[in-house]
């Protein structure tokens, strides 16, 4: 999820708890809806994935923000994913 600066509006990715440019305490913002850009179908198995065939979608917010989700079904490109459910 991605963090938002309330002093600089700056958006981290990454867990912080404050800003490293202002020292401020970031506020966690959750998308609310999830745009299905791309859907794979990874049928090579790793050590961490070892259950084939699985699939990873990557999703879009309406911030412009990338994520990626591991499933077992397939999303369709342009499916829009309600996240508050």
């Amino acid at each position: 999820m991605p963090y938002v600066c309330p002093g600089c509006k700056k958006t981290w990715m990454h867990e912080l708890k404050k800003c490293i440019r202002c020292n401020k305490e970031l506020k966690e913002t959750k998308p609310k809806k999830l745009k299905v850009m791309h859907c794979i179908k990874v049928i090579i198995p790793s050590l961490k994935h070892p259950d084939v065939p699985y699939y990873v979608s990557q999703l879009k917010d309406e911030h412009g923000n990338l994520y990626f989700k591991k499933s077992e079904e397939a999303l369709k490109p342009g499916e829009i994913l309600d996240e508050n459910n």
